[in-house]
């Protein structure tokens, strides 16, 4: 729908004290990014003109290097409520923006599809101002909705403001709001400090707006998933498992993907995977993770592209007990087992690394076998070392491969070997000691440790 110049402020100078933490509540980390990253992101969505950030003096160095010019700063030199903080933002306005949105920076799970259709509802009935609204069960400190007995919108009350019964009202208000600019203009100016707060409440301007016969709208939504503010450790904890059982719900209705127990997984924003994968119970993945079709993956797995991407081709079998860090690509029908660790490794088509060892910065071949107890020894203290494996390989049980070092195809290393030197095609490498069986070894020891207890 086209619209006119629009322009987003996003509140974000509270200082966040209940989080307990020397971050900025809105720059703690959610998932990929930042709290007020994700609002950022979805007001970018709704092709924005300008989106300006409201902050506290205190913290803008912090947001200009997390941002730089990404956005418009303004500051909220003292924290006089919402309504100071969003008169801040407003001089900070071209002066060419028509229409403004109103988000919370703390409110990381408000969706774009939920923004668009609520700025195109209140273009639609011409409104000049809009809410957003929703009715839940436990309205906690959220301001309260007022409606006449037409069911219209009246007021909005702020919780500490409330008397008892409007306490018991159960529609609130989300914070996010629509303004035409010059009807915002005309009002902000009118609001007062006289409440028990002793602040400036932006919600006012509503009732100022009524008060000439203003259009309003508001824009009722379900549940409060989508406008729960993070304010406390325990918020964030609330909204993280709202988003990944979101994620984890889609992954399963579009992807057809299978989730064994989604109360034990973790699946990142940025993790795709195929139809008719497997994920088992207790299993971690995030960062830049691409996962095939028809995969096993877990239980307890953790699979961590947070440098480099990780990418899990079709038909592969990884776990359990398997950890996969950044930049391994595991080719078609591979296996990855129990108590393997990679890292920046490439495992071939239908190779295998079935149990206890560590592959970094190493390339399997296909159908090539790794045995238990392998070990890449990549690092010398100063500089990581490739390590290559053809074809058709059989690495023993217990080798240690110093890089760098090439193990060439069809080759096969002995059971506790300790490769050095490069390992040429068809070619069994063998570095230990000849062993020597001492006949009755065992019984001339026990003598002579009898002999020194009794001693």
């Amino acid at each position: 729908m086209k619209h006119n110049r629009l322009a987003c402020i996003i509140l974000a100078a509270g200082q966040g004290t209940r989080m307990r933490s020397n971050c900025p509540k809105v720059l703690t980390f959610f998932e990929n990014k930042t709290i007020i990253g994700h609002v950022i992101e979805k007001a970018k969505l709704l092709e924005t003109d300008q989106v300006v950030v409201v902050v506290s003096p205190s913290h803008i160095e912090e947001f200009e290097s997390k941002f730089g010019n990404h956005v418009t700063f303004a500051i909220q030199e003292n924290p006089f409520g919402t309504g100071d903080a969003f008169l801040a933002g407003l001089k900070k306005i071209n002066n060419d923006i028509q229409e403004i949105i109103v988000l919370c920076g703390d409110t990381p799970l408000i969706q774009e599809k939920t923004l668009t259709d609520f700025a195109n509802l209140c273009r639609i009935s011409n409104s000049e101002a809009g809410l957003i609204t929703s009715t839940v069960e436990n309205p906690k400190m959220y301001g309260r909705i007022i409606r006449n007995s037409k069911n219209e919108f009246e007021k909005i009350v702020e919780w500490k403001d409330a008397k008892t019964k409007e306490k018991e009202i159960k529609e609130i208000n989300s914070g996010m709001y629509f303004f035409q600019i010059q009807t915002i203009k005309n009002h902000i100016s009118k609001i007062n400090n006289n409440n028990a707060s002793g602040e400036f409440y932006l919600t006012d301007v509503f009732t100022s707006i009524q008060s000439k016969n203003g259009a309003i709208c508001t824009f009722p939504i379900s549940g409060e998933e989508e406008i729960l503010g993070i304010n406390t450790k325990k918020d964030l904890s609330q909204a993280l498992k709202i988003s990944n059982s979101n994620r984890l719900d889609s992954f399963m209705v579009n992807n057809g993907v299978t989730i064994i127990d989604t109360a034990s997984t973790f699946i990142g924003p940025d993790v795709t995977i195929g139809k008719d994968t497997v994920v088992k119970p207790n299993t971690w993945i995030e960062g830049e993770v691409s996962i095939g079709e028809n995969c096993d993956i877990g239980p307890f797995v953790c699979i961590r592209g947070i440098k480099d991407r990780i990418t899990i081709l079709n038909g592969c079998t990884v776990g359990p007990f398997t950890s996969l860090r950044e930049g391994c690509l595991v080719k078609d029908n591979a296996k990855v087992g129990t108590f393997v660790e990679m890292k920046k490794t490439q495992l071939g088509e239908n190779a295998k690394a079935n149990h206890l060892s560590y592959l970094g910065d190493s390339i399997v071949g296909a159908r090539s076998n790794i045995g238990a107890g392998t070990i890449t020894c990549n690092y010398d203290g100063y500089e990581k070392h490739k390590t290559y494996i053809g074809e058709d390989v059989f690495i023993g049980s217990d080798t240690i491969i110093v890089a760098p070092i090439t193990i060439n195809n069809r080759s096969y290393t002995g059971a506790g070997s300790v490769i050095t030197k490069d390992v040429q095609e068809d070619t069994l490498a063998v570095s230990r000691s000849a062993q020597r069986n001492i006949e009755n070894w065992v019984s001339r020891y026990k003598e002579k440790r009898e002999l020194r207890r009794k001693k």
